[in-house]
Order: structure tokens, then sequence, then C-alpha cells
């Protein structure tokens, strides 16, 4: 048994929580003095992370004396997420852990969540980790993740190097200089499109929205006369890194510099005079991010930017993704007869008449809801024992059969009978007890037992899919 017990991240350990990740805040701070206070950092996310929390699945690991010894929380369902695949990120407030076996924290939280993810759809899935913390980058590493975007901030501001015969480096004001804009931003993306980086070519946003926003500065680099390149920032920092971004800082959203014109120290001038934009305003810190594969543009940032954030990101094997069962419904009947069933069983919640038959409960909302017929155990104990329930890490899926041991005496005789429910959305269960009622599925091994009875003790949960295998239709 693990020493830790992994459950759903509730408002209490909010606090907790970030605490966790300011004691690892500060370490990266150490590496990278530039990034913002611990106060103004707490000030920012605690908010975030209890609507993230609120509204999706989260998880906290608590250890001796009840202390929250780590947590993790992601954005799920997020559509055509770096694919055709929909997805979830965790941010890089959104987990933590503390203390030497910090590892094996991460380990337990990512099993509970990570099945639930991908079964309800998020088949691609990112974090971001603090730059400097090596250990837990490896660990990700490990899990089949891949780096893919580096968020920096400022450190060294360019020094002023040779005049650069003929340029001239102007904010896009006139006509021809959005119109120069506009095909240069066409061939970044083009560039970026192409091995190494290979991402795909996403449709750029409207131009108006761009230039009419008063946050927004774009500086072009013109060598005698010819537009030569580009460089962007943004008040706001949007983009970057919540530990970068906020009211004193501003990040830089685009740049890019025609092959003919590279190594003349170009951007370099350009990053200067956005800088001293930066300065103008009264914003001190800047940010930025890139992609790890292109290396010239690492190379440069690189210079004058410290690496605070490595966001990574895992692709669930296709053949997982898309391969059909032929033995079980495809995906979307699946969806369809859960959604029967558990309309079919809360219509009954209130109900007696299953005292004691919590299997029959369960099986009569998939049949007669879905007219079917399934193959199952005789006893709530044995049908864990065919579906090998499990999954004890991972919270049950909406459809799901939930099971339970139970120890007790029924129709005269002693044994394990065990327990079954159907599981809702938000971790409930519905189920048939002293009658038909919802409880949380953590909950359930707190009801009242008959006397002589031992405690129910969670065994874990089944996919519906599992459980329709070899179904009949009537």
């Amino acid at each position: 048994m693990s020493e830790y017990q992994i459950t759903s991240f509730r408002p209490e350990h909010l606090v907790p929580a970030i605490q966790l990740f300011i004691a690892n805040y500060e370490k990266e701070r150490n590496k990278v003095p530039a990034l913002a206070s611990s106060a103004e950092i707490v000030e920012r996310i605690q908010p975030r992370l209890a609507e993230l929390t609120a509204k999706f699945p989260a998880c906290v690991a608590i250890g001796n004396n009840n202390t929250v010894c780590g947590y993790m929380a992601g954005i799920s369902g997020l559509k055509n997420f770096r694919g055709p695949h929909d997805g979830v990120y965790i941010l890089e407030w959104a987990h933590a852990s503390g203390g030497t076996d910090r590892i094996n924290v991460y380990a337990l939280m990512y099993e509970y969540l990570a099945e639930s993810w991908v079964t309800a759809g998020n088949h691609v899935q990112a974090i971001s980790i603090l730059a400097h913390d090596g250990e837990l980058q490896d660990y990700w590493f490990r899990q089949g993740f891949g780096m893919e975007v580096i968020d920096a901030v400022l450190c060294s501001k360019p020094s002023r190097g040779p005049e650069i015969p003929g340029l001239e480096i102007i904010p896009a004001h006139r006509p021809k200089d959005v119109a120069a804009w506009i095909q240069m931003r066409h061939e970044l993306q083009q560039s970026l499109s192409a091995a190494p980086v290979l991402l795909s070519i996403l449709k750029a946003p409207d131009v108006e929205s761009v230039m009419d926003d008063p946050r927004q500065q774009i500086l072009m680099a013109y060598c005698h006369g010819y537009p030569a390149g580009y460089m962007m920032a943004r008040m706001d920092a949007d983009g970057v890194a919540a530990i970068i971004g906020g009211p004193t800082t501003f990040s830089i959203n685009g740049v890019y510099l025609r092959p003919q014109f590279r190594n003349r120290g170009i951007a370099a001038a350009l990053l200067r005079r956005i800088v001293e934009w930066g300065e103008q305003q009264g914003v001190p810190r800047i940010g930025v991010d890139f992609e790890s594969a292109n290396r010239p543009v690492c190379r440069f940032w690189q210079k004058h930017f410290s690496p605070v954030c490595h966001s990574c990101v895992r692709h669930v094997d296709a053949r997982r993704v898309s391969q059909e069962d032929p033995n079980v419904p495809p995906p979307e009947e699946i969806k369809e007869i859960a959604g029967r069933a558990c309309r079919w069983a809360e219509q009954r919640l209130g109900q007696t008449g299953y005292r004691g038959q919590c299997l029959a409960f369960v099986e009569d909302a998939l049949e007669q809801a879905n007219q079917l017929e399934l193959f199952g155990g005789d006893t709530a104990a044995e049908s864990a024992d065919i579906y090998e329930a499990g999954n004890i890490n991972a919270p049950p899926p909406e459809g799901s059969l939930v099971f339970y041991d139970w120890e007790g005496l029924l129709n005269g005789e002693l044994r394990n009978w065990g327990h079954v429910g159907l599981s809702l959305a938000d971790g409930n269960v519905i189920h048939a007890w002293d009658k038909v009622r919802i409880d949380a599925f953590s909950n359930i091994v707190n009801l009242s037992v008959p006397p002589g009875s031992g405690p129910l003790r969670y065994r874990g949960w089944v996919p519906l899919q599992r459980v329709l295998l070899g179904m009949q239709r009537r």
C-alpha cells in the first residue's frame, strides 16, 4: 500500500497547494532573479488555481498527519490541441510536490488522472515545468513527454553594437509597413512548418485586430529601404508563462528576419529597441516563448533571456486512440448506453426494492434501458473478479462500474458479497444500498453497514466497454 492517499482536490487544499508551488518557485527565482516576487505570484495564481480545480479534474496527495504533499490539475477538453485530437494542459502553477519522495508523489498523481483524461478523449497531454527542475523534467521525459516550448525572461539588455549600414527601425504605421509585415508573417509560418520545427500552419490573427491594439507594438527593420524583418511585443504578456506575465511584464509575441539579413546584428537591434520601448512604458520585465526545436532562435534568445519554463507534450499512441475493438460497441454508442442507464437509475432514486441487490440494480439499469443482455458474475464480488476491477488511483469515469468489497450476512450466508454502483459525472455513484441513492465514490466506504458486517472497502472501477464484452441485443 502507498503511504499517500490520492484524492480529489477540495477548497481546503488550496492554501497548502500554493505553499508547495511557491517553495519550488523560490528555487527557480534563486536561479533567475529577474522573476517576480513570490507575493506577486501568489496574488496572481491563487484565484486561478481555485477556479481551475473547481472546474476540472484535480487531485492531491495526502501524507502523514493529513499533510498535502502534492497536487495536480489540468485544463481538459482543449479542442484540436497541438494536432487533431483534444487535450489537457497542466500549467506550471497547476502542479507541485516537495520532499525527497516528490517523484513518487508525481507518479501516483499522474496515474490517478491520466487514464480518466484519455477516457474522456484528451489524447494529447501537455505540462509546463520550472526550467531548472531537472529531476522533475527527467521524470516527465520518462513518461513519454517531449519538450516543445521554452518560456524565458530577459536578464541582459543587448549592448549597442557597431552601426549597421542602411538599417532603419520604425513602428509599423504606414500601409507599406503593414503589407510587408503581412508577407513576412506568412514567411515565418512557412519556416516554422518546415523541418525541424514542423508546426502546423494555423490561421493568423486578423490584421486589423493586431494593428489597432493599443497594447501591441510592431517594429519593422528595413535595410536600404528593403523590408528585412520585424519584432512584435504586447503589454499584457499574453502567451508567456504566468510566472513571467502580469502587469509588470510584456511579451515578445513575434519575430522574423528574412534569411539574407540574418547574423548581421539586426535581431539584437530590434530587441534593444523593444526593451527601450518597454522601459518608456514603465514595464521592467520582458518575456518570450519559442520552440525548442528551432536551434537558431534558441541560440539568439538564450544570449539575453533565461529559461524559466519548459513545456512538454505527450501524444497518446494513435492506435490506442483510433483502434476500434470489434468485440465492443464504438465509443459513441458506449456513451449513449451509459447515458440511458444513468437516466434509468436516477428515475429510481429513493426506492427500496433493490435493497441487498446492488448488482441486479446496475444490470437492470444497463439492460432494461438499452435492451441488452450482459454476462457477469452472480454477485458484485464475483463480477469484480471477472472484470478485474482496479484503477484505484484514477477517478471512475462516467458510465463505469464502481466496485467495493463487503463481507456480511445475506440470505443466511456470510461471505464477501461485494458492492457495485454506476458512476455518474463528477465522481458520484448511483447505487442500491439501504435504498437507491447517490454518493461520492470515495464516501461509500463510510456508509453504515448491518450489524455483524465488515466495512465497505473500495476495490476500483471497470470501464463500461469491459462490461459490454459479449453483450446480446434483445
